[in-house]
């Protein structure tokens, strides 16, 4: 005949142990899921521009005669991010700039984007980028 086992009783040090391991498993856990919200994202960014927009001065400006593209990321309490430059020495030939690598948690941000032409010629356009997944964006400044 085989004897039971005897359940041993539950005392205080064993009940404050695993208290202490289930805390820091919650702790972990926490930590793991919030890394995952503000992980940073990478993305590639090209900017559109019509053929023609208006600048600071109201005259027209033609997007060949564009020479450079700077910008700053803006985050939702107003802290600049990223500044960003896009040289053209020939102008922009096509609808789009080329590519900026850019490194974003998820969330919404301004961009603060200024175009200079010729001659020192310059546009202001403020548009949103919004960061939920890695990839491309192309984001409109408008006319």
């Amino acid at each position: 005949m085989t004897d039971a086992p005897t359940p041993t009783p539950w005392n205080r040090t064993d009940a404050w142990k695993w208290a202490r391991r289930g805390l820091l498993v919650a702790f972990v856990g926490a930590g793991v899921f919030l890394w995952r919200g503000m992980e940073p994202m990478e993305l590639a960014v090209a900017f559109d521009v019509d053929p023609t927009f208006a600048g600071e001065d109201g005259a027209p400006i033609r997007r060949d005669e564009l020479r450079r593209v700077h910008g700053r990321v803006i985050d939702k309490d107003g802290a600049e991010l990223v500044t960003l430059s896009v040289e053209l020495p020939d102008g922009l030939h096509g609808p789009s700039t080329p590519t900026v690598a850019l490194r974003l948690p998820r969330g919404r941000y301004a961009l603060d984007m200024r175009l200079v032409a010729e001659g020192g010629r310059e546009a202001r356009r403020a548009v949103t980028l919004t960061v939920a997944e890695e990839g491309f964006r192309r984001v409109e400044l408008g006319r």
